[in-house]
């Protein structure tokens, strides 16, 4: 997941189609080579993840131009302004460009004290080391954590053969994670006793 990456939320205002969305993203003009542009969804909203892929004067240009683009399109849609990562697992070492991308969400409880702790918990220096260590056990390569409102968005980039059913199974049961799971579930409008698949829903990419 690269430093050079920005993320949106897009909420629908109720007159603008999945389709009508694509298109009018596929009209901007910017180089594939350069910029990378995918469009999540789950029920009205819509998550937007651009990635830089040059560090050039022309790719920067193409950068601006496409948010400036995407920001024009508030008269069908409402546009977040860039989403703040609250949590950030690095990458490993032997991470590659072959792999899957899983993005998904969940809701948070709506009390701003809550928020804040929410946010505490998982700076670096907070987060319990054991969990990090059971990502990286698990397959996870790479993950943010992102916050829009009460609502959290996890971009998450796993080993090809990664499953979220299987893995996910395997991925609970490892030291600690039930532990951190009921943690964090006061902050979660979710089953306490859920595990963390079944907390989080799956967005469905469009592009």
């Amino acid at each position: 997941m690269s430093t050079n990456q920005l993320c949106f939320v897009l909420e629908n205002k109720g007159n603008c189609s999945d389709s009508e969305l694509i298109s009018k993203c596929n009209s901007i003009s910017f180089d594939n080579n350069s910029i990378k542009l995918e469009i999540y969804k789950l029920q009205s909203v819509y998550f937007i993840i651009i990635q830089a892929l040059k560090q050039d004067s022309n790719t920067i240009r193409q950068f601006q131009q496409l948010l400036k683009s995407l920001q024009e399109l508030d008269r069908i849609i409402k546009i977040s302004s860039k989403l703040n990562c609250i949590f950030k697992k690095e990458a490993l070492d032997n991470t590659t460009s072959d792999h899957k991308r899983i993005v998904m969400s969940l809701e948070l409880k709506n009390d701003p004290i809550l928020i804040s702790e929410y946010k505490q918990i998982h700076r670096k220096d907070k987060i319990w080391p054991q969990i990090i260590t059971n990502m990286d056990t698990i397959g996870i390569l790479d993950m943010g954590l992102y916050l829009y409102n009460y609502s959290a968005f996890i971009i998450m980039d796993t080993h090809l053969d990664f499953d979220l059913e299987k893995d996910g199974k395997q991925w609970s049961n490892l030291p600690k994670e039930r532990e951190w799971q009921s943690y964090v579930a006061k902050f979660q409008k979710v089953n306490p006793d859920s595990k963390a698949m079944e907390k989080w829903q799956i967005m469905t990419p469009l592009l």
